[in-house]
């Protein structure tokens, strides 16, 4: 199993309505992409102020790396990483890990 984990920082103006835009696209990946499995998270709730900034988090699970490595290259993510994910974030962390 591959987590594929997402941090954002969202741009500051971002309205709620955007984010669940954001969301929604994203989620409609899991029907076009195979061995995307789940796609889960939500705004940052620490308390420990160690955030950098970062304020949603999301938890992306893959059957494999294959699969992952299909999703990276999907067009259809790239298209949605250029036109839904980009013009609301000012910076993206990722880090894959194998479960």
């Amino acid at each position: 199993m591959v987590y594929h984990l997402v941090l954002c920082k969202l741009k500051p103006n971002v309205s709620e309505q955007q984010i669940q835009e954001f969301e929604r696209a994203w989620h409609a990946l899991k029907k076009e992409i195979p061995g995307l499995l789940s796609i889960e998270g939500g705004p940052d709730m620490s308390v420990e102020n160690l955030n950098k900034g970062y304020n949603r988090a999301y938890v992306v699970k893959f059957t494999n790396n294959e699969a992952r490595d299909v999703y990276v290259s999907h067009p259809q993510h790239k298209a949605f990483v250029q036109n839904t994910a980009l013009p609301l974030v000012d910076d993206i962390c990722v880090v894959d890990v194998n479960i």
